[in-house]
């Protein structure tokens, strides 16, 4: 029933088949499975993930996972983040959900789209949480300004931007002590809610896949050093 309705275009019918099926969790899988291979009208396949959302959503237990699944597609950061807040806010139950959320967002979002819904968690935290720039990107900037200036020395450019990552490094290291001092003076519940949104962030950034991935490949490493110091 599903299927004819998706290719008669009924959405009525299609909302109605889901509301009406003893298992609407796996029809609503299976519908989203069946959107996402067969339909190929992409205005047509917005307005039936749009019924899925909302769907989902009115569940007796709404599957926010399933979702924001439907939101990566929709390209829509701003309700993925309204829902990550909202769950960031609530029980422990839901704070889980709100990270597993972002570890799938990591993994199946682009990188624009999870800029954007950090941008807007920063904001809602109770001390507005800065963007770290990596130094790879600052030093990019930097040849990218100064290109032109093919006039200085190797030695002169070395000592400049030695002195510059030793200027943003102290500058960082206050903006650190800042924030933590800001951080001790919030209450409980604002602390409690400050550090969730910091964790989340850091797993929408890949701070924490990566480092995991890395204490894997770490303690997996049964490379003989001896070996690899003579093939070099």
């Amino acid at each position: 029933a599903i299927g004819i309705a998706l290719e008669t275009r009924r959405i009525d019918i299609f909302e109605k088949v889901i509301k009406e099926a003893n298992h609407s969790t796996e029809m609503l899988t299976y519908a989203f499975k069946i959107t996402m291979q067969l339909l190929q009208n992409r205005k047509f396949r917005t307005v039936v993930l749009r019924t899925l959302v909302r769907l989902y959503l009115n569940l007796q237990v709404p599957d926010f996972i399933s979702v924001c699944q439907c939101l990566i597609f929709l390209d829509d950061p701003d309700q993925v983040a309204e829902i990550l807040q909202t769950l960031v806010r609530g029980t422990t139950d839901q704070m889980l959900m709100a990270y597993q959320i972002g570890f799938d967002l990591y993994e199946s979002a682009t990188q624009q789209f999870l800029n954007k819904i950090q941008d807007a968690l920063r904001v809602q935290a109770p001390i507005p949480i800065l963007f770290d720039k990596p130094q790879a990107t600052i030093k990019e900037e930097q040849q990218g300004s100064n290109g032109s200036e093919s006039m200085e020395t190797n030695q002169d450019e070395a000592s400049r931007q030695s002195v510059e990552e030793s200027t943003a490094a102290k500058d960082k290291q206050s903006l650190q002590q800042e924030h933590k001092d800001k951080v001790n003076n919030l209450s409980q519940e604002e602390k409690q809610l400050q550090e969730r949104i910091e964790k989340l962030l850091s797993i929408l950034s890949g701070e924490i896949t990566i480092g995991v991935h890395m204490q894997f490949l770490i303690k997996n490493n049964h490379a003989d050093l001896l070996i690899l110091k003579q093939i070099k």
